[in-house]
């Protein structure tokens, strides 16, 4: 068998070089995104666009996982069901973390993870053993983007559908919005306990009531005076027809957060 040809991953990069680097993506030629060996990938199919999750959000994947020998010890495929996990909190192997946030929208690649980017030296009894190097087929199917606006998570976003073009609106800029907001009570600690254990659900999902919403055809008004300093913080990340849901603290509602 030949020898796979290894790419690593630049970690720092001089821009005013001269040298030229090539990020275009090749089907069939291993990369080591970890820069230590622990993590390669091979990209089986291309995916779509250029952008990647990133650290936090909600990503859907299809995987088979099998050892060196070949034997499958989980599938997704098998299941079928997909996987939904956050990225980058450590709710996977550090392999995957570090795998899939290279990831594009539809792309197929191998995951080849070292020992200690896996299950380490106990492995998973009884199907993965001690210091096992792991080979993970994984799809990237979607991901939702989910941002802390504010960075003091004052304002949270969860992309529902990619706006188009790259311009977010600025402060004197007019927009056009539709929207609805819907009052979440504050749950009592046994509430936040039970919840935390279930598949977070919208306020719409809730069944909550709608408090305040936009007019047929939208509400017109320039970002910074949107109804709330959290709305009009959250518009300026937003794109041209893009959907989101937006979570709110008290504190980012009427004042400034």
């Amino acid at each position: 068998m030949a020898e796979p040809v290894i790419e690593p991953v630049p970690q720092d990069l001089d821009m005013s070089d001269d040298a030229e680097y090539d990020f275009e993506d090749k089907v069939g030629v291993e990369k080591d995104l970890s820069g230590d060996g622990g993590c390669r990938k091979t990209i089986l199919r291309k995916g779509e666009g250029w952008q990647v999750p990133e650290a936090g959000d909600e990503v859907t994947v299809h995987y088979v996982g099998t050892l060196l020998d070949g034997t499958k010890f989980d599938s997704s495929r098998d299941r079928g069901d997909y996987f939904t996990f956050v990225l980058g909190q450590g709710k996977v192997i550090k392999g995957w973390d570090v795998g899939v946030a290279s990831m594009k929208k539809g792309e197929l690649a191998n995951l080849l993870c070292r020992a200690d980017y896996a299950y380490g030296a106990a492995g998973s009894p009884p199907t993965i053993p001690p210091d096992a190097t792991l080979k993970f087929e994984v799809e990237l199917i979607s991901w939702k983007s989910v941002k802390d606006i504010t960075g003091n998570g004052g304002v949270i976003k969860t992309i529902v559908s990619e706006g188009q073009g790259w311009q977010n609106p600025k402060p004197a800029d007019e927009v056009v919005v539709t929207y609805s907001a819907r009052l979440r009570p504050s749950p009592s600690p046994e509430e936040a306990a039970a919840a935390a254990a279930k598949k977070p659900q919208s306020a719409a999902e809730l069944g909550l009531p709608v408090v305040a919403s936009s007019p047929e055809g939208g509400a017109v008004f320039e970002v910074s005076q949107a109804p709330c300093s959290g709305f009009a913080a959250a518009l300026k990340s937003m794109k041209n027809h893009e959907s989101a849901v937006l979570l709110l603290k008290p504190e980012c509602e009427w004042q400034s957060c």
